[in-house]
């Protein structure tokens, strides 16, 4: 659904003349983590590139270490 709503976004911006390389949006989803808060469960951001010339370098995540 984020995806959806992040292009219907950027469709809207186009027809009006509006172009973007990127779009960030957050989104708050879920429960709070506590009474009062601020932050809820499944917080994210969620990034659109939509032009790929933007992309200066990619990265692999490492493998998870354990710690004892």
């Amino acid at each position: 659904m984020d995806c959806a709503v992040i292009r219907h976004a950027h469709q809207l911006a186009k027809d009006e003349g509006e172009h973007f390389d990127s779009v960030r949006a957050a989104f708050w989803e879920g429960e709070p983590l506590y009474d009062g808060a601020g932050f809820k469960k499944q917080n994210h951001i969620q990034i659109a590139v939509l032009n790929p010339n933007g992309i200066k370098g990619v990265f692999l995540p490492r493998d998870k270490v354990e710690y004892s």
